[in-house]
């Protein structure tokens, strides 16, 4: 409780401030500030669940749990909220119907969200990937609202502060009902900074369970045989990059697609590869995939490219970086080569590689091995697609799971 008035006290000074940046970049009209301040949308049915997206993307994802939810309980009516009004444009697009209505998500002062909650009346909540709101977390608490966190995630980035903030962290994360994982990183993760272990569940990001993964933005040349490698770190593309130069020379109709972990490693990946004597395009200068070396330059797209991948290499791995999550190119039935780094991901790799789909390599000269036996032999390389997918899938719970995890908590809840 003590660590609940700190944050609001913290709140009530930098409000000015954060208030400020709103007017200046959010707020356009005064139905906007009021729906900020909990003056949501009221429902006249007593069923509502409450469906929370970010921005653009997280709306996205919760697309296709409206539409089965909304199906399965016609009863129920839908508050689809956002933080942006990208968001909530969004929102409005693609989740049309009597039983919905839209609006912004309030501010997380004891106020505002007691006035949101109050009006809608909830009977569960469904957040996406990282929602943290001490205030509305604990008021959903008191009142016993079932709230849940869909494809739960925590990047990189915010993981350290969160980590360092985990006495507060835990006493607000108990609040969540279930928060599904998007695999066992993030699940380590979510335990590591408060969620009781058996309030987490692993099931894979809500792109992976509910929607089909759109073609590659750009097509591949005839006779083209894809290697994606990525997301790569610093010093490592490097020795993606020396094996390509190396082994393009027996497979003439190899392309590397490298996909920098970080933007501004684009030029020096491009500046290596003509010190190598390998030429390197920018993915947004090119119309097509060719053999040769293309530098993704764009966020967000190399899981787009695993459609038409014939091997992948999993990168943060080759360097002390734990490695990334392999399970979007195991989805898709891409073999997977990582380094001797993978901690991160370690259960789900061992998983990928027992089921002989997925080879942990120790260096460049063992994945130049490794890539020459994947690319010699169709028969083997077909296996391992097969086996990779089978094992990802398996590591999921189904979304009929998840709604059921859903609907028990829920008094009243079947129809």
């Amino acid at each position: 409780m003590l660590s609940l008035i700190i944050y609001n006290l913290l709140l009530a000074v930098f409000f000015p401030f954060i208030a400020i940046v709103i007017f200046a970049k959010v707020l356009q009209t005064r139905h906007e500030w009021m729906e900020r301040w909990g003056f949501m949308p009221k429902f006249r049915k007593r069923f509502v669940i409450w469906i929370h997206g970010s921005s653009v993307g997280e709306i996205n994802s919760l697309r296709q749990i409206y539409t089965d939810l909304s199906a399965k309980h016609p009863r129920y009516r839908f508050l689809v909220t956002s933080y942006t009004r990208t968001g909530l444009l969004r929102a409005e697009e693609i989740m049309k119907g009597k039983n919905v209505k839209t609006a912004f998500f309030p501010f997380d002062f004891p106020l505002s969200i007691i006035n949101a909650i109050n009006r809608v009346r909830p009977s569960c909540i469904l957040f996406t990937e990282t929602e943290i709101w001490p205030n509305f977390l604990f008021l959903c608490r008191l009142k016993r609202i079932p709230v849940f966190l869909l494809s739960a995630r925590i990047s990189d980035k915010t993981y350290p502060r969160y980590k360092a903030f985990r006495r507060f962290l835990k006493r607000v994360l108990s609040s969540y009902t279930y928060v599904f994982a998007q695999d066992e990183l993030n699940a380590k993760r979510f335990e590591q900074i408060g969620v009781p272990p058996d309030k987490i569940l692993k099931t894979g990001s809500l792109k992976a369970l509910y929607q089909k993964q759109s073609p590659p933005p750009l097509p591949l040349g005839k006779d083209t045989i894809l290697w994606t490698a990525g997301p790569v770190r610093e010093d490592e593309f490097q020795s993606i990059i020396e094996v390509y130069s190396r082994i393009k020379t027996r497979f003439p109709s190899l392309a590397l697609l490298i996909a920098p972990r970080y933007l501004d490693l684009t030029s020096e990946i491009i500046k290596f590869s003509r010190e190598k004597g390998i030429e390197a395009r920018l993915r947004s200068k090119s119309t097509r995939i060719d053999a040769g070396l293309t530098v993704l330059d764009s966020l967000g797209e190399l899981p787009r490219f695993y459609t038409e991948a014939k091997i992948a290499f999993v990168g943060g791995s080759l360097v002390n970086s734990g490695g990334h999550n392999p399970l979007e190119a195991a989805f898709q039935g891409v073999p997977v080569l990582m380094g001797p780094y993978y901690q991160n991901v370690e259960e789900t790799m061992k998983k990928l590689a027992e089921a002989k789909g997925a080879w942990i390599i120790q260096d460049a000269k063992e994945l130049e091995k490794a890539l020459e036996k994947i690319l010699t032999n169709e028969e083997m390389r077909m296996t391992a697609s097969k086996n990779i997918r089978q094992a990802a899938l398996s590591m999921l719970i189904s979304k009929e799971e998840i709604y059921e995890s859903i609907e028990k908590m829920i008094p009243g809840f079947s129809c």
